[in-house]
């Protein structure tokens, strides 16, 4: 009898076909021996991955029926081989072609005769599977799998050797599932995944799609169209430029005539490729025609006939029928816009948010970064391009903002407001008192009502403050390090 170690030996040496027929030699013999059945698995696992490596799908396939036949593998004695028969189907999946699901309608029988406990190779296996987007079978696979099963590490985002930020096996899971349940459309299964979905937008915000998903189940449900939005706030922001989120939010808004023509009509300004946007253009020709506005419609099918033409695609049946309608040839293409859509999707964008004053400390023309005091012991720095302009020091703003992450906060609108706006905010005052500067000081403090507010070295030069000059400040809670404490301290000055 060949011991283990030997027919492992020869496959590392690429004598497949004599461990192959040791390992025969040995199951003829004993074939109810634990260590002839380890050796015999080795064999195969080895010929399996040269015939993967070959590009030989159907001949490892073949290894698998081999493999089933070896009974006395099942138990968690046998863990590390039952690791190495995930890894191997991994790489099965992994190069198996993307249309050939009768590949994987045998793997995922084969796989069925084992249970594996949860590990790194039983996570690997579900994510290689999950790629299969069109695999019918996936719904069922991954029930099978078990997403309770899934490891605190599968939860975490990891970096390739070059850097790159890639999600987390249980965020790609969750995507792959939940576009397997919607082309399933089984409202039962889709009710009972929402809930793993909504777990990941509150203990995971990181991640970015599971907020999504979890909006196109719950629509697949007809559920509440506030539910759905408060799901989809945070993925929105982050995707406010694309076309086909705006799409997407207009089929919740399928019965609210405007929001859902206010969410196409921004959809269709996205900058996208034309070749993208055509089945935007045709709902809202579509629209225009019910209401006999023919210019605006004609603008939207004459950009879809002239991308179709540049890109050597048929016009469909639908679209020729409108092109030979004698209102198409009458009319001036139109390309104005019926409503301003930009106030109704605009206030999508600030669902959840917060709304405070602000007032600009510093502004930094070089980095393009402002910092800015905006509620009671919170300070930070936002770019210009969040703001929308370059504010000024002094500047109040109105700040409509979200959370961003423990980095502070993602400005989504900004505007200039006046002093008044700020009467009743603990954070920022208006002042009037008497400079007070000591002979051959930088700095300076201005005397008022309520105490003394800090004028720093900048501003004292900026304004060329004199001991006991009477000004007008405005003031802001700030921090300062050196004392870890928050004093007040003058912005911006008028004599």
């Amino acid at each position: 009898m060949a011991r283990i170690t030997e027919i492992t030996s020869m496959c590392k040496e690429g004598k497949l076909a004599e461990a192959y027929a040791a390992a025969c030699q040995d199951m003829n013999t004993m074939p109810d021996n634990i260590w002839s059945q380890r050796a015999m698995f080795w064999a195969l696992y080895y010929s399996a991955k040269a015939d993967i490596a070959g590009n030989n799908l159907q001949n490892a396939l073949s290894r698998l029926d081999e493999i089933l036949n070896l009974s006395l593998i099942r138990t968690e004695s046998d863990q590390i081989i039952l690791n190495s028969l995930l890894r191997l189907l991994s790489d099965m999946v992994k190069y198996c072609p993307a249309d050939r699901f009768d590949i994987m309608d045998k793997i995922f029988a084969f796989v069925q005769h084992y249970t594996f406990e949860p590990s790194k190779e039983y996570s690997f296996f579900l994510k290689e599977c999950c790629k299969m987007t069109g695999w019918d079978n996936l719904v069922a696979f991954v029930e099978w799998w078990k997403i309770d099963n899934l490891l605190p590490e599968d939860y975490q985002k990891y970096r390739t050797d070059k850097g790159r930020e890639i999600i987390s096996t249980a965020e790609s899971v969750a995507i792959a599932y939940s576009k397997a349940l919607l082309k399933l459309n089984d409202k039962q299964k889709i009710k009972v995944f929402v809930p793993f979905l909504e777990g990941l937008l509150q203990e995971h915000k990181d991640m970015m799609y599971p907020g999504y998903y979890c909006a196109k189940l719950m629509l697949a449900l007809s559920a509440d169209k506030e539910q759905m939005l408060d799901r989809l706030s945070d993925f929105i922001r982050a995707k406010r430029s694309e076309f086909w989120l705006w799409q997407f939010v207009s089929e919740m808004y399928s019965d609210d005539e405007l929001m859902w023509l206010a969410c196409l009509l921004r959809a269709s300004h996205c900058k996208a490729a034309e070749k993208f946007l055509g089945k935007v253009r045709l709902e809202l020709a579509n629209y225009y025609i019910t209401k006999q506005d023919f210019p605006r419609a004609k603008y939207q099918l004459a950009k879809i006939v002239e991308c179709r033409r540049a890109e050597g695609w048929s016009l469909s049946a639908e679209v020729i029928n409108y092109v030979m309608s004698s209102w198409y040839g009458a009319c001036e293409a139109d390309s104005s816009d019926p409503i301003d859509y930009r106030v109704p999707t605009n206030n999508i964008l600030y669902i959840g948010a917060n709304e405070s004053i602000a007032v600009v400390t510093n502004a930094d023309c070089n980095t393009k970064r402002a910092y800015i005091v905006y509620a009671k012991e919170k300070t930070t720095a936002v770019k210009f391009k969040e703001v929308g302009f370059a504010p000024k020091q002094g500047d109040l703003l109105k700040l409509k903002w979200v959370e961003n992450g423990g980095k502070g906060i993602k400005v989504l609108a900004a505007e200039k407001v006046d002093v008044a706006s700020f009467e009743s905010v603990s954070y920022i005052k208006k002042i009037n008192g008497k400079v007070l500067r000591g002979e051959g000081q930088n700095f300076a403090f201005v005397s008022a009502k309520g105490g003394n507010c800090y004028v720093a070295p900048d501003n004292v030069k900026k304004y060329s403050l004199e001991n006991k000059e009477q000004v007008s400040a405005i003031a802001a809670l700030t921090y300062n390090k050196k004392k870890d404490a928050w004093n007040w301290m003058c912005i911006k000055i008028e004599k």
